[in-house]
């Protein structure tokens, strides 16, 4: 009935036909890291300790200091600002893949 953000992600380079792991860490190994002042739209964005200690949480860049990501699967896929002091606060990294 819907996605949690780690499926979220899977699925939409599952279907841009470039398969992706299912969890975090896997998805961190793929491609090369990019710092924030480097990022373009596609790229995979990280975040730490949101419903769970650790990496939990993750969206795609679109532009513009936005990203869009599940939130779980009530509220569903919406986009953020990457700048918004949540986000901010726990932003990990990001990774290039396509």
């Amino acid at each position: 009935t819907g996605f949690d953000s780690s499926g979220f992600l899977f699925y939409v380079y599952k279907t841009m036909g470039r398969p992706i792991p299912r969890d975090y860490w896997g998805m961190m190994a793929e491609g090369r890291p990019v710092s924030t002042s480097q990022l373009q739209p596609g790229d995979l964005v990280f975040f730490v300790n949101t419903y769970r200690s650790g990496l939990s949480h993750g969206g795609i860049y679109i532009g513009n200091g936005q990203f869009v990501h599940a939130i779980d699967e009530r509220r569903g896929v919406q986009v953020d600002s990457l700048w918004n002091e949540y986000y901010t606060y726990r932003y990990y990294g990001a990774r290039r893949i396509l």
